[in-house]
């Protein structure tokens, strides 16, 4: 069997490098506040939205109320473009996590007119959808087959692979997570429940693995931390 590795496109938070131009040329995009809905779960929307700044969250939701985040949009991602050629509703409900996002928000009609015209724009439509569904097939491994530990720890990892910096306080190795989440953000993506993951950072911390400084967590061992996840 392959010797298994981080791999940038199994992470939940996506960055994605697309040239989204023939898109967005000569469009003005829109800001929008932390908390808006740019189309609810089973709803049909008429318009396709870029991210240009910010995040946006794709969540499930159930009748019960019980919500799980499915994937993290950043700048350059694409959504609501799921129901473009089938014209069905969307999966998720679809909601800007960042303080404020900047979103290029886009006509279908026009959006499918240019994809029959522009087969490099179909190509990256086809690239996008592809990484979805890696998103999601390592979801699906992480859900059957792995504990608590690992996959908190996977999805650590994975923040500090896009948010993170070199700590200030010198030691080599030490990364500081740029992006602050709780516990209960953590539970929201991982299927797990919020004590669940308390749990399990608690106890990162005890092994000296992480710690918390001022609202931010510092990875401190990054090794033990990507053994844990066993990627």
């Amino acid at each position: 069997m392959a010797k298994r590795i981080l791999r940038p496109e199994d992470s939940p938070w996506m960055l994605m490098e697309i040239d989204w131009s023939a898109l967005t040329d000569g469009v003005q995009p829109k800001i929008f506040k932390k908390g808006h809905v740019f189309y609810e779960q089973d709803e049909v929307s008429d318009y396709v939205y870029i991210v240009d700044k910010g995040r946006v969250a794709l969540r499930i939701f159930t009748t019960e109320g019980d919500a799980r985040t499915i994937i993290t949009l950043d700048a350059g991602c694409i959504f609501g473009n799921l129901s473009l050629f089938d014209d069905r509703a969307n999966s998720c409900r679809a909601v800007s996590v960042s303080d404020e996002v900047s979103i290029f928000i886009l006509p279908k009609p026009i959006v499918i007119k240019k994809i029959n015209e522009d087969m490099a724009l179909m190509h990256n439509m086809l690239l996008e959808s592809n990484r979805v569904n890696r998103i999601l097939t390592k979801q699906m491994e992480l859900m059957s087959f792995r504990n608590a530990e690992c996959i908190v720890s996977f999805y650590l990892m994975h923040m500090a692979n896009l948010y993170s910096e070199e700590h200030a306080d010198g030691e080599d190795g030490h990364r500081k997570l740029t992006m602050k989440f709780t516990h209960q953000d953590i539970a929201d993506v991982t299927g797990l429940s919020r004590v669940c993951v308390s749990n399990v950072i608690s106890n990162l911390m005890k092994e000296g693995i992480i710690e918390k400084h001022e609202g931010t967590y510092i990875l401190k061992d990054t090794d033990a931390l990507h053994a844990k996840a066993r990627v």
